[in-house]
């Protein structure tokens, strides 16, 4: 019986309590890069509503993502009253470099637990959780900090075209979460039946995925940024002859 409510109190924080946190996080972040000012409570009150519905509601991992990139819009657009294209491209922005810094963090923890049996004898206990979830955050507040730098402030004709880069950021969503549904998939096979060598691959080889998606982002942000630059300078020229 204790075991079990101590399962139930470790579940309820893991999705409540951590994951009002997260949605807090992402919403601060959206806020900031739409350069808008939003009440305090409003993030808190954004996030409960996310946590709730992400917890309620049995679907796929598309419709997932589709549920949760339009409540981070609807608070683009009502709480941070921007317009719809930029709060629906930073939504999914956001919420993509989320996952895949869940991911590379999880990746390179299950690289490593193996390894250090000692320092981390209870890879379930809340203590762990915790370093794991304040490194994944911090991961994703280096990410956020790098998009505000040096890809935000764009302007509304700037804007128009940035839809071009919203396809390519839903392909590597949809190929992350395949790939943490194979590790799901497969990791207690890769331990019984191939033994620790090959557990040590797998996860190596899932971390370098996690890492190069994520790099993919910011080069596709980076290319989108010169191409602006290269017609913002055409524009000027043409104008001067």
């Amino acid at each position: 019986m204790g075991a079990g409510n101590m399962a139930e109190y470790f579940g309820f924080f893991h999705v409540y309590i951590m994951g009002v946190a997260e949605m807090s996080f992402q919403f601060y972040f959206l806020a900031k890069i739409l350069k808008k000012k939003v009440w305090l409570p409003f993030y808190f009150l954004f996030a409960v509503c996310a946590v709730i519905v992400d917890d309620f509601l049995a679907a796929g991992m598309i419709i997932r993502f589709l549920v949760f990139v339009f409540l981070l819009t609807a608070y683009g657009i009502f709480a941070c009253h921007a317009d719809v294209k930029s709060s629906l491209l930073y939504a999914a922005l956001t919420t993509e470099i989320m996952q895949l810094c869940y991911g590379i963090v999880k990746s390179l923890i299950s690289l490593l637990c193996p390894l250090l049996p000692a320092v981390f004898p209870d890879t379930s206990g809340i203590s762990f959780m915790l370093a794991s979830e304040a490194a994944s955050l911090a991961l994703a507040g280096f990410c956020y900090y790098m998009v505000y730098r040096y890809f935000s402030g764009y302007t509304t004709v700037e804007m128009q075209h940035m839809f071009l880069v919203f396809i390519p950021i839903l392909m590597i969503f949809i190929m992350s979460e395949y790939i943490n549904m194979v590790e799901f998939e497969f990791q207690v096979q890769i331990l019984a039946e191939d033994g620790p060598f090959e557990y040590l691959l797998n996860h190596g080889q899932l971390l370098a995925m996690h890492f190069l998606g994520l790099a993919s982002l910011f080069c596709i942000l980076f290319s989108y940024k010169k191409l602006q630059q290269n017609f913002r300078l055409s524009t000027e020229l043409s104008l001067l002859e």
